[in-house]
């Protein structure tokens, strides 16, 4: 199964390269992914986006970024592919699902520019992530 596409960020003019990468979130160039759950007790479904930090120096030696686009990862997660022109880096994020019993492997996926809301993405929709 090919990666299926989430969305695509295109921005009118070149954005300077920058990241910020915590537990919580990643950023790129003012673009901000983070994940959302409502979780029981006994549960953790997350995007792992600390794992980010392997690329940040790639994503920051592009200096601009044009577009960002986001795509599906069947039974792992989703990958971000971040472009200068012609220039192609992806940065795979993992998600992951762990339970003590069954409840909701529901992980949605927020994306916002600055302030901005540019969508809410249901990631089980797209991919298994457990």
């Amino acid at each position: 199964m090919k990666n299926q596409l989430i969305t695509t960020i295109k921005f009118n003019e070149p954005r300077k390269a920058e990241v910020i990468i915590n537990e919580e979130n990643l950023i790129i160039s003012n673009v901000k992914f983070d994940d959302k759950h409502n979780q029981d007790c006994c549960e953790k479904v997350y995007a792992d986006f600390k794992q980010a930090k392997y690329y940040k120096k790639q994503i920051e030696e592009m200096k601009e970024i044009t577009k960002l686009e986001v795509k599906s990862v069947k039974d792992t997660g989703f990958i971000i592919f971040i472009y200068n022109g012609t220039e192609r880096l992806g940065v795979l994020i993992n998600c992951y699902n762990e339970q003590n019993g069954y409840y909701s492997d529901e992980l949605k996926l927020n994306i916002t520019d600055g302030e901005q809301k540019l969508g809410e993405f249901e990631i089980e929709k797209y991919s298994n992530i457990y």
